[in-house]
């Protein structure tokens, strides 16, 4: 539907977060946060500064997700629930 109307605000992370029934804080708030700061990006830095702060974000991304990853190694490690 996004890709056949522009104006229409619905973005394929809703599809994820709502099928999901134990749906938690922590998803819906990263992605407001998400949102905002790239609503920010693009109002004040235009397509230039979302392109500068892009590699940025994905290594928040990245990080994140290999800080999740030992901890869940070190978890089945050790025997203890990290996270």
């Amino acid at each position: 539907m996004r890709l056949s109307f522009d104006w229409l605000p619905l973005h394929p992370i809703g599809l994820a977060v709502v099928s999901s029934f134990t749906i938690g804080a922590a998803v819906w708030f990263s992605s407001l946060v998400a949102w905002i700061a790239k609503n920010a990006v693009t109002r004040w830095g235009g397509m230039s500064g979302y392109r500068r702060v892009a590699p940025f974000f994905l290594g928040v991304c990245v990080g994140h997700f290999i800080g999740r990853a030992m901890a869940l190694i070190a978890g089945t490690v050790f025997g203890v629930k990290l996270l």
